[in-house]
């Protein structure tokens, strides 16, 4: 996609221009994986719903379970798709089509920017003073 077609999209989605270009090459457009068994109904909205949890992992916001299955019966309204049922079955076969899986934060993630930016500067510093002891 050009530039022009990503700017038209992220206005169109509301998803952030750099973060539609770092997702670009990511693949999240093409149809979930078909395995054995039924395909996709929806593989629009399985894509919607991926192309959502990839936004909020870059913009390091927390995804649970909860917020996909919200997210996810949002998108089925908007869509008009009411044959849905948004069960932990739905969640787990789609996790498992889409490769993502289920983890805790790390330590930094569950600390408030603000402690991790002056934990980076005290860092910065220590290693200032050790350089200017040599």
């Amino acid at each position: 996609m050009e530039k022009n077609g990503l700017q038209k999209v992220s206005q169109k989605t509301k998803v952030p221009y750099d973060s539609l270009r770092k997702m670009k090459n990511m693949k999240i457009c093409d149809s979930p994986v078909k395995r054995r068994g039924k395909p996709v109904k929806y593989p629009d909205l399985e894509a919607a719903v991926k192309l959502w949890i990839l936004n909020q992992r870059l913009k390091g916001k927390k995804i649970t379970v909860k917020t996909v299955m919200e997210h996810a019966k949002k998108i089925a309204t908007q869509r008009q798709i009411s044959s849905l049922n948004f069960s932990m079955g739905w969640f787990t076969k789609f996790k498992e089509r889409n490769g993502f899986s289920l983890r805790k934060p790390t330590s930094n993630m569950t600390k408030p920017r603000d402690q991790l930016i002056i934990k980076a500067q005290e860092y910065i510093e220590s290693i200032k003073l050790l350089i200017s002891k040599k």
